[in-house]
């Protein structure tokens, strides 16, 4: 008798959305200044669309805010070219497409976040983006998938049985 095989093939390549929370202060900015200013990044990146999702606030800048971007790549402690800029203005919410090597640089943790003052133009305060996967939900089965299991099931019981003569 013929046995018939269920193969379920799963992608390691799907599409992954990756999420984070991250501090940004003064100690960060190289070199380091004295400002009080912090903040907080939340960032977004839907491996599928590269689609990059941010919120970026903060709080007691020493100046007014002039400019804010996303830089990269550099490593904690080094600096970079601007990627995309952000809105002035806190908080500040916004969406881009990025690159699949900016995507790639930015699940290594190699973008930082500046946001530069009139007094600090360098960047007052900054923060290294961190991100991580977010876990899905493991999907309920369907009528129709739990039907195919239980039919797989009695083939491979009524396959046993007749190899055992039974």
């Amino acid at each position: 008798a013929a046995v018939s095989t269920l193969v379920l093939v799963c992608s390691s390549a799907e599409a992954q959305t990756y999420s984070g929370t991250f501090p940004i202060d003064a100690t960060q900015v190289v070199p380091p200044n004295a400002s009080p200013a912090t903040g907080t990044g939340m960032v977004t990146l839907d491996t599928g669309t590269n689609m990059l999702t941010w919120n970026i606030t903060s709080a007691g800048l020493l100046a007014p805010e002039t400019v804010a971007h996303f830089h990269g790549p550099a490593a904690v402690g080094a600096n970079a070219g601007v990627q995309l800029p952000i809105a002035v203005g806190s908080p500040s919410a916004g969406s881009a497409t990025v690159s699949a090597s900016q995507a790639a640089d930015i699940l290594a943790g190699l973008w930082y976040v500046v946001i530069h003052s009139s007094m600090f133009p360098g960047g007052e305060i900054r923060g290294q983006v961190q991100v991580s996967a977010v876990v899905p939900a493991v999907p309920a089965m369907s009528e129709w998938g739990a039907a195919a299991l239980v039919l797989l099931l009695l083939l491979s019981a009524s396959w046993v049985m007749r190899q055992r003569g039974v």
